[in-house]
Formats: structure tokens, sequence, C-alpha cells
């Protein structure tokens, strides 16, 4: 799965000038051009709520935009085999989280600094 975005880098003035569009695959946009999620993939539930917002601020601090997208459980699925068909996107798929959303991005970055290990997560 591909998404098509644009970013735009906050800057002294505010938001800089809209740059792109650009298509990559979604694990690449997620992992290599966001730098989102701590390096691993989150639950369908919260990556579908984010792709359907349209919206995120990257770790270096750019927007990204895209048109929202509907992402089925089948489409995550495919997204999770691409991930670990591409490590140089840095993104990894670690199923082993049980707790509530809200807790998840504390885990993934607990885990992301070596306080988690991946194998005893």
């Amino acid at each position: 799965m591909d998404i098509t975005y644009t970013r735009r880098q906050f800057t002294s003035a505010g938001l800089g000038d809209r740059e792109g569009p650009f298509t990559v695959a979604l694990g690449q946009f997620l992992f290599v051009e966001a730098a989102c999620y701590f390096g691993v993939l989150p639950p369908f539930g919260l990556l579908k709520n984010t792709l359907a917002k349209g919206r995120v601020i990257s770790a270096e601090g750019a927007v990204l935009e895209w048109k929202p997208l509907r992402l089925s459980r089948m489409q995550y699925e495919e997204l999770a085999y691409s991930i670990k068909d591409n490590p140089q996107w840095g993104g990894e798929v670690d199923d082993r989280f049980r707790g509530s959303r809200l807790y998840w991005e504390r885990w993934a970055m607990l885990r992301s600094v070596g306080k988690i290990s991946a194998m005893n997560a």
C-alpha cells in the first residue's frame, strides 16, 4: 500500500511552503519519512485512527499531510509483512503488547530505549 503526502517544515516564521506530493510505501512513510511510533508497528486501531486523520507531525518537526485513508484489517496485515520484508525502513512488528491503546506509546518508547527488550516484551 502506498501513501501520497505533502510536507511543510516548521520555521521561526510559522509553517513553510508545502513540498511534494511524494508517494512512498506506507511502511517507508511511517518509519523513514515520519519516523513515527518508535520503530514498531502500532496496534491496528491506533494506526487506523492516525491514517484517518490525514496529518501527523514527524520526528523532525515537519507537518505531513495526506488524504485521509481508511485502513482495513487486511491492509494492516499486508503492511506487517512488508515491514518484515523491508528491514531498511527500520520498523519492526512486535505484536506482544497486551495493554490498552492509552499505554501503547509509552510501551513503544520504553522498548525503543532498551528498557523493555524485544525478546521480553
